[in-house]
């Protein structure tokens, strides 16, 4: 495998691998790799188990188990559930390949509301800080409260130094592309939800450079009315599709009947999916629930003490295991506590593989989760 760094707007080639923008256009830099077979390090449950597949290799990795995300039928639509991605984004790949590869004591960040929150959350994992830079007009105000509670700052006058279009968030978002050919799924095509378009080109670029990888089209999906991705410009092998609004609401009210909470752009894809049929639907992010949620007290918080005091004792478990041992409880209190305990930095979660399938499991945390080394 032998990749180079270049523009894919003018053509210019890098041999600075840290540089992340156009020196001639400003347009965003990526790597373009030749000859990638598919190498799966399949003790590792996550994006991870693809490293050998990636442009570049870090020394560490910070992880929490993103990627490796599964494959379901949702109604009659193929759905990968990119909500299952620790914040419940698929920008989880992008940020652990970010933070990752660059080591910063602070990371300053365009904002871009997926990526600045998951952003925040792996720099907390890395033990750094994060600015997000942003301007007032186009700020959510829910975001600001999420981000400040994973101890970032918010900036309105600095220039960041980070963007979510760069060649490591695309070599992490590439990885969605080496799943699908790992698991060979019977489909034509993958349906992306598309704003900026770097989500569409990247699993593009993923599945055009893999040897012997699926013949899936990648179709970028846009809600009409809005304007098409500026990105989409630079590849030739994308097809672009429109979806009427009313359709998106509708998909999204049929999926909150059955319990799951789409974003309006995430329901844009499975919404085209389920009229053209014979695709895959990448669900890219569900609605967040507030980390600023009150946890009740009482049963609640005699549960997160059990909880404590067991994984003192046995480390490793899985949620329905701490469930079998405390069952005069529901399982979903279970979850519940456990998120809370998660978010408090008590417990902490990794991600292991049994067979084919990723099982998370719980341990108390010892100020170590989330980065490992690479020796392979």
């Amino acid at each position: 495998m032998r990749c180079e760094l270049r523009c894919p707007r003018c053509g210019f080639v890098s041999d600075d691998h840290n540089m992340m923008r156009c020196p001639r256009c400003g347009s965003p830099l990526m790597f373009k790799c030749h000859e990638v077979r598919l190498d799966v390090n399949s003790g590792y449950a996550s994006m991870w188990r693809y490293v050998n597949m990636m442009a570049v290799k870090p020394a560490r990795v910070v992880s929490y188990g993103e990627g490796l995300t599964p494959l379901v039928k949702i109604g009659e639509v193929m759905s990968k559930l990119e909500t299952r991605n620790p914040t419940g984004s698929y920008a989880d790949r992008a940020s652990s390949a970010v933070v990752s590869n660059i080591v910063r004591d602070i990371y300053r960040v365009r904002y871009e509301s997926d990526f600045a929150y998951s952003m925040a959350f792996y720099a907390r994992l890395a033990g750094s800080a994060i600015s997000v830079v942003a301007d007032p007009q186009s700020l959510d105000p829910y975001d600001v409260v999420e981000i400040a509670s994973l101890g970032g700052s918010i900036e309105f006058d600095a220039a960041p130094d980070l963007y979510y279009e760069n060649p490591l968030s695309v070599e992490g978002l590439k990885t969605i592309a080496f799943e699908l050919a790992e698991a060979q799924p019977r489909a034509e095509a993958v349906y992306v939800p598309s704003s900026s378009g770097l989500l569409a080109i990247s699993v593009a670029e993923g599945l055009d450079e893999l040897v012997g990888s699926p013949p899936l089209e990648v179709v970028a999906v846009i809600v009409k009315g809005s304007p098409t991705p500026s990105m989409l410009g630079l590849s030739k092998s994308i097809r672009l599709a429109e979806i009427e609004p009313e359709e998106v609401v509708k998909s999204q009210v049929r999926l909150a009947k059955r319990g799951i909470y789409m974003k309006f752009l995430a329901a844009s894809a499975y919404s085209y999916a389920a009229v053209e049929g014979n695709g895959i639907a990448l669900i890219t992010g569900s609605l967040r629930r507030s980390l600023q949620r009150k946890t009740k007290v009482g049963g609640t918080t005699m549960l997160r003490s059990m909880i404590i005091s067991l994984l003192s004792r046995r480390g490793g478990l899985t949620a329905y295991s701490i469930w079998k041992e405390m069952s005069q409880y529901t399982l979903r209190g279970v979850y519940s506590a456990l998120r809370s305990l998660e978010l408090s930095g008590t417990v902490c979660a990794r991600y292991t593989m049994e067979g084919s399938r990723k099982v998370k499991v719980y341990e108390l945390c010892d100020g170590q989760a989330g980065e490992q080394n690479f020796n392979t």
